[in-house]
């Protein structure tokens, strides 16, 4: 099946969670890099919930690590023994991760959920890091597109976090939207390596 470069629409939602911390951005259009998937997730978590987060990245075909958000612990535990409380990896392309969701409390992200869909076995699948507890968030963009970038605050543990989307359906996507009573903001457009039958009317530029 042969693919093209095209220009989709680029969206960015959130952030859920506290205001502390410091800001951060993978995936912006004022990042370092506007990437194309999510390869892999990795957390630190302690009692009190999401203490660091680390995410792999699809940056066309080439998977690119980004910079540890969270507890200076966690970021000499992975320089010095590249160690993880917990990790999962994206058979990327074939699996995209469509919704997050978690809670938070005190200002603090205490659990997350990620919810991955696999394009061979038509399924998804469910990945929980944390502990519940506190005000509930969730999106899901379901048939309608993939994140693809994350963005949030941090300082000695995860304040909050928020999300990159590429659109392949806009009418799905907004009606999501509305239905989960989120604010997407549009940013800069992607420029993606897709196959065209996975492309919706009207949700692209072709080349």
């Amino acid at each position: 099946m042969t693919t093209t470069m095209t220009s989709v629409l680029r969206v960015k939602v959130g952030p859920w969670g506290g205001s502390g911390g410091i800001p951060w951005d993978e995936g912006g259009s004022g990042a370092d890099n506007i990437y194309t998937g999510i390869r892999g997730i990795f957390i630190w978590t302690m009692i009190e919930g999401i203490i660091a987060i680390l995410l792999q990245y699809d940056d066309n075909g080439k998977p690119r690590m980004g910079t540890i958000h969270g507890s200076t612990a966690a970021q000499d535990w992975h320089r010095i023994f590249r160690l993880y409380s917990q990790e999962a990896r994206l058979d990327f392309p074939d699996e995209i991760l469509t919704g997050i969701s978690g809670s938070y409390y005190d200002g603090l992200i205490r659990s997350l959920k990620f919810k991955i869909y696999s394009g061979s076995k038509d399924a998804y699948r469910l990945l929980d890091f944390g502990s519940a507890g506190g005000t509930r968030f969730e999106f899901t963009g379901d048939e309608a597109g993939a994140i693809v970038g994350f963005s949030g605050r941090s300082g000695e543990r995860l304040d909050a976090i928020g999300l990159y989307f590429v659109v392949w359906n806009p009418d799905r996507f907004y009606k999501a939207m509305r239905m989960q009573g989120h604010l997407a903001f549009r940013t800069s457009p992607l420029r993606l390596q897709i196959n065209p039958q996975e492309l919706q009317d009207g949700s692209s530029e072709e080349e």
